[in-house]
């Protein structure tokens, strides 16, 4: 799988939200935000006006990215991850407004949306949007839902990433991750079933010299654990 330049579960007992990427992008949690039960482990709610912020300045590009994240409740929002300009006071990222549900590239020249209805069964469902540098999409559930052409420039820069802008907590966010790329829906589907893991790993085996596999083992960020 693509490897994300962040990817967060919120699952830690307390203190910072730590990114499970490996790139160490680390943020705490601001006054208002707080870790409730999630989809898999825990998972974030705010309570009170303003963003959650992620990273400032971003880490992230502008020409092309994936943002995915399982969410439950529609809160009382506006932005759900925004990556925000300056200049404009604005950006791109999934946001909830004026009774749309939506994938958002912000250029110079406007706005381009992938937009839908809001899901309201009061169920857990997966968002996805992605940006190519064409097209702008929106993923639910792994199932491409809208796509927008996107024809307008220049492009903006990222000055800062927001998560989280409600003021009530009747909702969580879950395994956030960030790419800068823009994903496809087979790679989609598997992260979505995919929880983010604080402990990435590799499967393999030792071998000797005339070609015999002995223990399989997993490499680990905190060493080697075997499997027989």
């Amino acid at each position: 799988m693509t490897d994300p330049v962040a990817a967060y579960n919120f699952d830690e007992p307390e203190g910072e939200v730590q990114d499970y990427s490996g790139n160490g992008r680390h943020f705490a949690l601001g006054a208002n935000s707080t870790r409730v039960a999630g989809h898999t482990g825990n998972g974030l709610t705010k309570n009170g006006p303003g963003f959650q912020v992620v990273a400032q300045p971003s880490w992230i590009g502008t020409d092309a990215w994936t943002i995915m994240f399982w969410q439950q409740g529609l809160g009382d929002s506006v932005w759900w991850v925004r990556l925000y300009n300056n200049g404009v006071d604005s950006g791109s990222g999934i946001l909830n407004v004026t009774g749309l549900f939506r994938a958002r590239v912000r250029r110079a020249g406007g706005v381009t949306d992938a937009s839908i209805t809001p899901i309201a069964d009061g169920l857990a469902h997966h968002y996805c949007a992605t940006y190519d540098g064409v097209n702008v999409r929106l993923y639910v559930d792994a199932v491409l839902v809208a796509t927008s052409a996107v024809a307008l420039a220049p492009t903006l820069s990222v000055d800062r990433i927001d998560i989280a802008e409600h003021t009530v907590a009747n909702f969580y966010m879950d395994d956030l991750r960030f790419f800068n790329i823009a994903i496809e829906q087979p790679e989609i589907a598997q992260l979505m079933n995919t929880p983010v893991s604080a402990e990435p790993s590799i499967t393999t085996r030792w071998r000797r010299g005339d070609g015999v596999d002995l223990v399989p083992f997993l490499l680990t960020p905190s060493g080697l654990v075997g499997l027989e």
